[in-house]
């Protein structure tokens, strides 16, 4: 996103299923797509990228003012605006909004739900769980009590579960329980148990001591109306074992990674590198069979050709689990999700972004094998287009070789020297032409 791009304005309206305005609805700018990419979707930085004040709560005809950049990344033009658009008496939603013909924002009352957890125990805080298929909706939960929460929830059927967290960190779950929405008020009280531990070990092709392992987990507990799922990670231990606690009920989906290693997944696909299937009765502790990782070494150098130091070189490897959504590159759990309002900064991703050293060199371990993407970036630089069947990028892509280092070299343009969007505005009229 360009610091210095000029902005515009964009009058939205929000109002409710009947046509009427609604008063006091706040509307947050949360992401961006850019006209010239149709699939893109950027999350939106507030502060020094977009220097804006946020916008004041929609007046008496349920209208409020957004102010956005014209261009995205390469200059590119804005089109969609994503928006989270936040009510006490109404649903929570998050609406994609033309910044060129904008349409009203629709909000739900819906089911006003309260839910409360039942324990043995009286110091555990609940938190809620809602599943529904295939996405859950944003739902706002508001504590009146240590076991009480209450949300407005949209319409549709839905698999709702208590969640209950004690001071020491134990987890207990309900059993899921269908809910219908039906802009009723309810309320739920659902009984909570324990959680469950399950451990396990690589298996005896990795040798010891396992350096920098860690096993990423993700449990699916399905139910009549949709899928709760829970993630969660722990550290390897140097005898390559590790104990994963507070789980609830439901398979095992795991990712593990350590030096040179990967886990095998447990279905081959080309497009990603999925994890390992550990049904909910396979007896503890679980297996896990590992496979050789590949290394990279990326050689970045500038446009006069000498080594370019402290370039980043990134890779996103995607390991990708049951739902389509890759977490390999954040531990980040259910459990500290509940508990923050923001995620914390992902240490696993960190393994995969290298700083380049006196000689331009990056040397990426433990990627898996198959084909990756991966960028670099530097101040003042930026990498030369590519063309993938035609199409143009500004990434580059490597065969990562299981147990073998393969090395591939970047040579880095003056920003600004090629245009991406000139390119893909000349492959999209020789596409019209062809046709």
């Amino acid at each position: 996103m360009n610091r210095n791009t000029k902005t515009a304005a964009v009058i939205v309206q929000v109002l409710d299923t009947t046509g009427n305005p609604v008063r006091g609805a706040v509307v947050q700018r949360v992401g961006y797509r850019l006209k010239e990419d149709a699939a893109s979707a950027y999350g939106v930085p507030e502060g020094d990228l977009w220097p804006t004040p946020s916008p004041a709560p929609t007046d008496a005809d349920g209208r409020t003012t957004l102010i956005y950049p014209l261009e995205g990344e390469e200059g590119m033009q804005l089109s969609i605006l994503f928006v989270a658009v936040a009510h006490p008496d109404f649903c929570r939603a998050q609406i994609e909004l033309s910044v060129t013909s904008p349409t009203p924002l629709v909000l739900q009352q819906g089911a006003r739900l309260t839910l409360i957890g039942e324990s043995e125990t009286k110091d555990l805080c609940i938190h809620a769980d809602l599943g529904v298929a295939p996405f859950p909706p944003p739902v706002d939960w508001v504590r009146s009590s240590t076991d009480t929460v209450t949300a407005r929830i949209p319409v549709g059927r839905y698999a709702v579960r208590a969640i209950g967290r004690s001071a020491t960190g134990e987890i207990w779950f309900s059993a899921p329980q269908e809910f219908r929405a039906e802009n009723q008020t309810a309320t739920l009280r659902l009984a909570l148990t324990p959680g469950r531990s399950v451990a396990g070990a690589l298996d005896s092709s990795v040798p010891r001591p396992v350096q920098h392992g860690i096993v990423v987990a993700e449990v699916t507990t399905p139910s009549a109306a949709g899928i709760n799922l829970w993630k969660t990670s722990a550290p390897l231990a140097k005898d390559g074992t590790f104990l994963l606690t507070s789980l609830p009920p439901g398979d095992l989906a795991v990712v593990v990674v350590c030096d040179g290693f990967l886990s095998q997944p447990t279905e081959a696909d080309p497009r990603s590198w999925k994890p390992q299937i550990f049904s909910a009765d396979t007896p503890s502790p679980l297996r896990v069979q590992m496979t050789p990782s590949g290394t990279a070494r990326i050689q970045v150098l500038g446009p006069d050709h000498e080594p370019l130091s402290g370039a980043i070189v990134l890779f996103s490897p995607n390991q990708q689990f049951q739902r389509g959504n890759t977490i390999l590159g954040s531990c980040t759990g259910t459990a500290e999700t509940l508990e923050k309002s923001e995620a914390p900064e992902s240490a696993l991703n960190n393994r995969y972004q290298v700083q380049t050293d006196a000689s331009g060199i990056a040397l990426i371990s433990n990627l898996p094998p198959g084909q990756q993407i991966f960028y670099v970036h530097y101040a003042d630089y930026e990498m030369p287009i590519a063309f993938v069947q035609s199409y143009p990028v500004r990434d580059a892509r490597i065969e990562i070789m299981a147990g073998a280092v393969v090395e591939q070299t970047v040579t880095m343009e003056k920003a600004g020297t090629r245009s991406l969007v000139s390119e893909i505005e000349k492959y999209e009229t020789s596409l019209k032409q062809r046709r």
